[in-house]
């Protein structure tokens, strides 16, 4: 029988409306509904376009559903009240649970990494927040081991987060959420390694501080709040005070952008984000705050900067690295994995953000490809 709720699911995963999923198939929104209520069911035709859209096989429809729904879309940040961002936290909320489930399946084969992050949530900063911000922030760094922001996705990865990519669109940066495992999303938009250093910096600080806090409730004030303070963790976590300021010292013109491109460097922090943070730590006066600012945009800093294309841009590699451990030792093999689920190479490419020749390379049963030498027929 045809499970309307599944072609739900998955239209809300792939970001559709009825409205846009109708005009795909060239039918009324009112049959979209009444395929995903089960009032009516689609025809043969619909069913295989649904097929080639979702690249999912048809039996994916008249399958049992195997997602539970664990994730709460209330703790997902996006901006609060805005039509359009609350339309992609559903989609985002849905991401997750197709995303978990299906890592979850896999994880069933194998012992994943601690999850240590869950051991270190904040439950109390004290009555001064910046301060107690600034003392967990240091204890973080300290109970990871992190010595190089560099390797903070690989560190964290190690430590229990779910690190994945996404095409969030340019006004996301990242966003995370706890679901049991602490999951991080980044955005496929970002177009350096430092920008990329703070997201995760940021999201840590929200995981940890903000622990499965109802997002969606709370008023414009306590949001700003909420991320000013996921700031000031980031900042505090990426560039701690003692050894900051002792390359920062030693800077010549501390007003001069190009003087932090070697810091840039060491820590792989954004040279705006280590002004902030040496003028936060009271070693520039508001007016030197000012004319640096008045610098970076004269140089056009405030979109690129120095080494932004060099630095090299790290990846996720835990999901990868699962599967590939559970298909080589074939605890699963990809065809399973695919007849489980009822989807295809493509479906999996897309989700995971993750090339379909590195699927596709686990095929234990390709198609050979054979050469015959026909020669041509004498007259």
């Amino acid at each position: 029988m045809f499970l309307g709720e599944k072609l739900k699911d998955i239209r809300i995963l792939n970001g559709f409306s009825r409205s846009e999923l109708a005009s795909m198939l060239n039918v009324s929104e009112q049959a979209i509904w009444q395929y995903e209520t089960g009032a009516t069911l689609p025809n043969l035709n619909n069913i295989n376009q649904l097929k080639q859209l979702f690249n999912v096989k048809a039996k994916y429809f008249y399958s049992q559903n195997r997602l539970t729904y664990d994730v709460d879309e209330a703790t997902i940040a996006y901006r609060n009240g805005d039509r359009e961002y609350r339309s992609k936290t559903v989609t985002e909320a849905m991401f997750l649970n197709f995303t978990s489930a299906m890592i979850s399946d896999a994880e069933r084969y194998v012992e994943a990494p601690p999850n240590n992050l869950k051991k270190w949530i904040a439950t109390n900063l004290g009555t001064d927040r910046e301060s107690g911000i600034e003392e967990l922030a240091v204890e973080i760094r300290r109970q990871l081991g992190l010595e190089d922001n560099k390797d903070l996705l690989y560190v964290l990865e190690k430590n229990g987060a779910v690190i994945l990519e996404k095409n969030l669109g340019k006004e996301t940066d990242a966003y995370s959420t706890w679901i049991d495992t602490p999951f991080i999303v980044l955005s496929r938009e970002k177009k350096s390694s430092v920008r990329r250093n703070f997201d995760l910096a940021h999201e840590l600080g929200h995981l940890l501080m903000h622990y499965k806090l109802d997002i969606n409730n709370l008023d414009k004030k306590s949001y700003q709040t909420v991320e000013q303070e996921a700031n000031y963790f980031a900042s505090c976590f990426l560039l701690p005070k003692e050894p900051f300021l002792a390359d920062f010292q030693a800077i010549p013109k501390q007003t001069n952008p190009d003087a932090y491109i070697e810091m840039k460097e060491k820590w792989c922090v954004s040279i705006q984000t280590m002004e902030y943070r040496a003028y936060k730590l009271g070693q520039l006066t508001y007016e030197q705050n000012r004319y640096f600012f008045a610098n970076l945009n004269r140089k056009g800093y405030r979109t690129k900067e120095p080494l932004d294309d060099q630095i090299k841009i790290i990846k996720p590699g835990k999901i990868k690295a699962l599967f590939h451990f559970v298909f080589t030792n074939q605890l699963m093999t990809l065809e399973e994995m695919l007849q489980y689920w009822h989807v295809e190479i493509p479906f999996l490419s897309r989700l995971f953000c993750i090339e379909t020749s590195f699927f596709e390379s686990y095929l234990v049963n390709k198609q050979v490809s054979a050469t015959y030498d026909f020669i041509k027929k004498a007259d």
